[in-house]
Order: C-alpha cells, then sequence, then structure tokens
C-alpha cells in the first residue's frame, strides 16, 4: 500500500497490511474508512453504495471488481499461504488467514450485488 502524503508518497506502515481478525486483540477498524464504515463487521450493500458515489465509481464496476476480486482470491489465497509456509512460516497462521481473506471477499463480492 501507498501512503499519499503533503511530503510525497510513501509506503504504508505493514500494519495496514496485517490480518487483524486473526488477532482478537487488536484493533478492528480498517486503516480507512469505506463508504463512512470503520469496520468490516459493519459493512453492508449501502456502504459499498456510498463508496461508489463518493468515488465516483458506477456501482456497475464495484460490483463487477468485486466479483472479480472474490475469485481471484479464491483461486490464489492457499496457494500463496502454501508457499509462504514452504518459506518456514506458520502454515496452520497461513491457512487461517487464507481461509479469512476468501470468507471476506466472498461476503463482499454478495453485499455488492443487493440493490438498496
Amino acid at each position: 500500500s501507498l501512503l499519499h502524503t503533503s511530503n510525497g508518497i510513501t509506503l504504508a506502515p505493514l500494519s495496514d497490511l496485517l490480518c487483524t481478525t486473526a488477532y482478537p486483540e487488536l484493533s478492528p477498524k480498517l486503516a480507512m474508512k469505506i463508504g463512512g464504515v470503520a469496520k468490516i463487521a459493519q459493512a453492508n450493500a449501502k456502504m459499498w453504495k456510498k463508496f461508489a458515489k463518493d468515488t465516483e465509481i458506477g456501482m456497475a464496476l464495484v460490483r463487477r471488481r468485486a466479483g472479480e476480486l472474490a475469485e481471484t482470491m479464491r483461486m490464489k489465497a492457499r496457494a500463496v499461504a502454501a508457499d509462504i509456509a514452504a518459506a518456514g512460516f506458520d502454515g496452520t497462521a497461513l491457512d487461517k488467514f487464507a481461509s479469512i481473506a476468501v470468507e471476506r471477499a466472498d461476503r463482499i463480492a454478495v453485499m455488492t450485488q443487493k440493490e438498496v
């Protein structure tokens, strides 16, 4: 991730890439709100419609990209987790992270298809 600041473009903190769902003691808040919502657990179809309006992106594009990204996540998450585990990292934790990522992607794809 990149941050655009008054000092230029910098890399986002590594914490922005952390799967906080796997660590209940960490805050569930997103680094940035999406459609006015700060927590994925509170995400809904209305939020995605607001996101589309706020960013001036058509809802049709949001729906299409959510579906495409969910499909990519389903196809690749477990393989990526296995590759990282093969490098010596905790395979059990990585499989858990992959499952969380796939579940979230599927959930977002479904909620963006709903009319509000």
